[in-house]
């Protein structure tokens, strides 16, 4: 994971195949946020407008990354970011 800022604003995860599981979680492919690599924190607008932090991630046998589910700071916000 990289030290690079990301963002993550809610008219990426309301696109058509970026969605809402329910109010507080959220899904996306790393392709639509147009990431860099796996951060350690995202900015966002979000919830209460706190970073979302890497809090697991999940690899397959070989050691790639398949996804990354991030909490929000002082929130309630989850973010599950998969690898494509």
């Amino acid at each position: 994971m990289t030290a690079i800022s990301h963002l993550v604003t809610a008219e990426q995860v309301e696109t058509a195949s970026s969605y809402g599981i329910d109010a507080y979680h959220y899904t996306a492919e790393i392709s639509e946020l147009r990431w860099q690599g796996w951060p350690k924190s995202a900015d966002t607008n979000l919830g209460n407008g706190q970073p979302l932090v890497a809090e697991h991630i999940e690899r397959d046998a070989d050691g790639d990354v398949m996804f990354v589910r991030y909490l929000q700071q002082c929130g309630c916000v989850s973010l599950t970011v998969f690898n494509d």
